[in-house]
């Protein structure tokens, strides 16, 4: 993934990896920029999770989004992003890389 967006907004990212997740997430502040990198550099986006800063770590939100078949992730991500992001609300992105 840091080959994927810039090397700002990837200082941001917090390794899951000690919550079970083999994933980073972003808190909402850079994750629109995250969004957008993604998008523009081609890959495909399918959804993402929420997750919540709790004491000395990460636990899921319990909430997702995905790609539908209205064929617009960036409005289903603009939606899921206003009803939950805040300080303590930190996006996950699945995403498939473009071929190369």
């Amino acid at each position: 993934m840091s080959q994927l967006i810039s090397e700002d907004l990837f200082a941001c990212a917090v390794d899951l990896s000690d919550e079970g997740a083999h994933e980073f997430a972003f808190p909402s502040i850079v994750a629109c920029g995250v969004f957008s990198a993604l998008e523009f550099g081609g890959s495909s986006i399918l959804g993402g999770d929420l997750w919540k800063k709790v004491d000395g770590g990460f636990a899921f939100g319990k909430e997702s989004w995905h790609f539908g078949s209205d064929g617009c992730a960036e409005k289903r991500w603009e939606v899921f992003f206003d009803l939950f992001s805040g300080e303590d609300s930190y996006f996950s992105f699945v995403f498939r890389s473009p071929l190369r």
